[in-house]
């Protein structure tokens, strides 16, 4: 979190004006779900856009459940239509007093532009997991931790300027974070209307264990947002 804090202050010091800013608050829907104990959570999240640096926060809530994620990119080689970014992540999640776990995210950000209304953007970054069961505490238990990796790519086009069309492939969720080998398919869309308001919507479909050839079918999500751009 702090290496976060410290990259956004970093970039306002050293000149970077934000291209856009972004709020929004969304609703988040499970359903056929083995792995997630809330089936419904609201969340927020803010987004901070430049050339040079993105930068993200937000909050997931729910019964007995809380998420908090945070991470940036910042993008030190550019040409006209790439750039190459390094990217870092914190995520934090407290399942009451059952479970907390802690995401810790470092690697490479790589943003190509070949068409004015086509984006492509992969991730890769190396990803430790720290994980602890509450209850074991009084048997003197700490934290596990996993050594994983992330990988994502995103296709955005925008065929108009008041749409956004998304089409996504990761091995993690935004908040939703499992070891390497589990995947999550996207299809969402936005919708830019006047004053800034910006309305969206998209699903998700989530694979486990696709590495092997007993890979299964974890859920579908939904989510629905409504936010506002400046």
């Amino acid at each position: 979190m702090n290496i976060a804090v410290i990259a956004l202050f970093s970039a306002f010091l050293t000149g970077f004006n934000p291209e856009c800013q972004t709020v929004t608050a969304g609703l988040d829907i499970n359903t056929s779900n083995t792995t997630v104990i809330n089936q419904c959570a609201f969340y927020n999240q803010y987004f901070y856009e430049s050339n040079s640096i993105d930068f993200d926060a937000g909050v997931r809530y729910a019964n007995k459940e809380i998420d908090l994620n945070s991470g940036f990119s910042i993008y030190p080689f550019q040409f006209k239509k790439w750039k190459i970014g390094l990217l870092g992540r914190v995520h934090f999640r407290n399942e009451g007093d059952l479970y907390n776990q802690v995401d810790v995210f470092g690697g490479f950000d790589f943003v190509i532009t070949p068409l004015k209304w086509l984006e492509i953007e992969t991730q890769v970054a190396y990803y430790l997991c720290c994980s602890e069961i509450i209850p074991l505490r009084q048997y003197g238990t700490q934290w596990y931790y996993n050594n994983s990796h992330y990988f994502s790519l995103d296709i955005n086009f925008m065929p108009v300027n008041w749409l956004k069309l998304n089409l996504g492939a990761e091995s993690c969720e935004y908040f939703y974070y499992r070891l390497f080998g589990s995947a999550s398919f996207t299809v969402g869309a936005d919708f830019y209307l006047p004053a800034g308001i910006i309305l969206g919507a998209s699903v998700s479909s989530r694979w486990i264990d696709l590495i092997t050839l007993a890979g299964n079918y974890d859920g579908t999500d939904f989510k629905v947002y409504a936010g506002y751009r400046w």
